[in-house]
């Protein structure tokens, strides 16, 4: 199975994803995209947002569906719940991070407003954080302590990207966002967290490169690749 994040700085959703079709995500989170018009030909789609310019999808391909998750009214911003059926079926928390009061306490807020929808299933966190926790070498916020411990140590997930075979520590890590589109500023702010229990399961984590000017973003792919055989998913 194939995770897939970016951000896609605008666009209609579909031609974005289909962007991303060259790179087979089975499942793709897509942020800043514009909701989709019908008909939804050979995806199944589900859209959260309350400006249909600027979104984020949940684009699933056969013999995955998505549907929405149940929406808390209590947060509407940063963080959309879906459910993926399939091979394997899992929840799904689409993050798109808002600074409402920080990005990294939106992002806090959405884990106390989904924590029963998070522990009800097995479940990935992914998308655009636009913040970077204590896993990025320099002193962390207090904030980001907290983000970095409750998705550990209340949820059971680890990011894939750290938890892959080929990550190395004492590398830098592969830049996910160029601030203002600028290759000498770059930052790594999306993720994908998934169970700990799928640990074993990743096989590795690609982030494309500042120099494939086709995604048209700021940011670049996140994919994620996970071989999630019966134990893995049992384990979850």
């Amino acid at each position: 199975m194939r995770i897939a994040t970016w951000n896609c700085y605008r666009g209609r959703c579909l031609e974005r994803a289909a962007q991303l079709s060259s790179l087979s995500p089975d499942i793709a989170v897509i942020q800043e995209c514009a909701q989709p018009e019908p008909p939804i030909d050979g995806h199944s789609v589900a859209w959260f947002g309350d400006n249909p310019a600027h979104g984020v999808a949940v684009v699933a391909r056969p013999p995955f569906e998505v549907r929405h998750g149940p929406v808390n009214p209590v947060l509407d911003h940063t963080a959309f719940p879906a459910v993926v059926t399939g091979p394997v079926s899992f929840h799904v928390l689409a993050i798109w991070a808002l600074p409402r009061p920080s990005y990294v306490r939106a992002v806090l807020r959405a884990l106390e407003v989904y924590a029963d929808f998070l522990l009800s299933a097995p479940s990935v966190v992914v998308g655009d954080f636009n913040c970077f926790p204590e896993w990025r070498g320099e002193a962390p916020s207090k904030a980001h302590i907290e983000l970095a411990r409750r998705l550990r140590d209340d949820f059971s997930l680890i990011s894939s990207y750290h938890a892959a075979p080929a990550y190395e520590p004492s590398m830098p890590e592969a830049p996910t966002y160029f601030f203002r589109w600028e290759e000498r500023r770059p930052f790594h702010i999306d993720y994908c967290f998934v169970p700990t229990g799928w640990r074993a399961a990743i096989r590795s984590v690609h982030v494309a490169q500042f120099d494939e000017p086709q995604w048209r973003s700021d940011h670049r792919p996140v994919l994620v690749d996970l071989d999630l055989g019966s134990d893995a998913r049992r384990r979850g």
